[in-house]
């Protein structure tokens, strides 16, 4: 394996969090005989690597004070798309990078947005009662990751907020009538990008440490009822559009959704089925 490779390999991990695995294959790196100076040189290739990836998504002036807090301010309430911004600040820490201070200033800028109820909403029309279960679910899990990185108490404090808005519709349910919210919740999708269903709530709430909250049961038992008689996940729906997807004909222009990969439309699903059995294994029903 080349170092190059290798460097790929921990990158991925990393990016999955497992960052346990990340410390086994440095130990093994020892035990096979490979130089503390080759170790280095990887871990600081690795770190040039995100550094050059944080470079690339913000640029030289994505991340200035006056452009993140220069956002719609209606009824006292910001009105902005954060899942941008939380998604951002999630992976970045995942990354190692949650010194960086544009990182911080992600942080920050989802702290002085969040609405009362504990979520974030970019419509202007909305009457500041209810956040966006869309806008609302990467916020909380970026704040958690910088939290974690960086033991910032108020980052922490408004991620558990963020779960409780979650946790009070039992992910779905309308507190007034208790039946779903949008049916399209209930269909699993990946990837998510910045919209919402339940497969997706599960897994975040569960990296929040809100496994053992009764209120995760409504969701989890739908989840369980997706599952195919092979032991699988298939996608109800998706998000994107094929690699190479041509003109949106709404825009006129290339495919904004157009990936890089085929994520897989029908049958079984590979990430899906991944997320679905890390949240039935986190909440104690995976066999």
């Amino acid at each position: 394996m080349t170092e190059h490779d290798d460097l790929d390999r921990q990158l991925l991990l990393l990016a999955k969090g497992e960052a346990d695995q990340l410390e086994e294959a440095n130990e093994r790196q020892v035990d096979e005989g490979e130089s503390h100076d080759s170790i280095i040189t990887v871990r600081i290739r690795r770190t040039k690597v995100h550094v050059e990836g944080l470079d690339n998504v913000f640029g030289t002036d994505r991340v200035r004070p006056e452009r993140l807090h220069a956002v719609p301010v209606i009824d006292g309430l910001a009105r902005r798309c954060a899942s941008q911004e939380g998604n951002a600040l999630a992976v970045c820490c995942r990354l190692g990078l949650a010194e960086d201070e544009r990182v911080r200033l992600l942080a920050d800028s989802l702290l002085s947005w969040q609405w009362p109820d504990g979520g974030w909403n970019c419509d202007p029309k909305a009457s500041g009662r209810r956040s966006s279960f869309h806008e609302s679910l990467a916020p909380a899990w970026g704040l958690h990751e910088y939290a974690l990185a960086t033991g910032d108490a108020a980052a922490r404090a408004a991620a558990e907020r963020a779960a409780e808005l979650f946790l009070s519709h039992r992910l779905f349910r309308s507190l007034s009538t208790g039946k779903p919210v949008r049916a399209d919740w209930l269909v699993l999708h990946y990837p998510p990008y910045w919209h919402y269903d339940i497969l997706q709530g599960l897994h975040i709430l569960v990296r929040l440490g809100r496994a053992a909250d009764p209120r995760l049961e409504d969701a989890t038992d739908v989840l369980e009822r997706r599952r195919l008689a092979n032991g699988t996940w298939s996608p109800g729906g998706y998000w994107w559009k094929p690699p190479g997807a041509g003109k949106d004909a709404t825009r006129g222009q290339r495919a904004w959704n157009a990936e890089v990969d085929n994520w897989g439309r029908s049958g079984p699903n590979e990430m899906v089925t991944l997320n679905a059995m890390r949240v039935l294994r986190a909440v104690g029903r995976h066999p």
